[in-house]
């Protein structure tokens, strides 16, 4: 008898480094957008999923961290759509008082310490 555990297809197309976490997890949080990917949801049949590698700075330690980040938000996937080539892109997340999340512009004091990364 040969046994084998079938492996699940690959539904992303880029490498993706450090700890992935969910769009809430970061909001209000200057974020760096270095790429992203629109792919089929694995959860939600029919709904599309944005992955996007992060870079974003440790308030505490000063450090930058790495992280994709998940939503299927379609207000998100709505507005980065067709945005590859105007890339990285310097944003925070937040959840307005209608409960969608939208991306917001950086005040120039967030956006500087961004750049240094």
């Amino acid at each position: 008898m040969d046994l084998q555990t079938p492996r699940r297809e690959r539904i992303l197309k880029f490498q993706y480094t450090g700890r992935a976490v969910r769009a809430t997890d970061i909001l209000y949080k200057p974020i760096k957008i270095l790429f992203f990917e629109i792919a089929k949801s694995q959860i939600h049949e029919g709904q599309e999923l944005l992955v996007m590698q992060t870079e974003c700075i440790d308030k505490e330690t000063g450090e930058i961290i790495h992280q994709p980040v998940m939503t299927e938000s379609f207000t998100l996937i709505d507005t980065i759509k067709e945005t590859e080539n105007s890339l990285p892109h310097y944003t925070k997340i937040i959840r307005k008082r209608d409960g969608y999340l939208y991306f917001v512009v950086l005040n120039n004091e967030e956006k500087k310490k961004l750049l240094t990364i």
